[in-house]
């Protein structure tokens, strides 16, 4: 069954939430980003601890 399409207000409360997301490859370009989401977010660097 398919689900029906979110209303703008849930869109809109959707992207006040904040994801962490690890990327690499293409996604660290801000074009390919931008492209995509039609943005630029905020990123930082990932830091790996051993």
């Amino acid at each position: 069954m398919a689900t029906p399409p979110a209303s703008s207000s849930a869109i809109s409360d959707h992207h006040q939430k904040l994801h962490s997301v690890f990327v690499y490859g293409s996604l660290l370009a801000d074009d390919v980003v931008k492209a995509i989401l039609n943005r630029v977010p905020e990123n930082s660097p990932a830091i790996l601890t051993i």
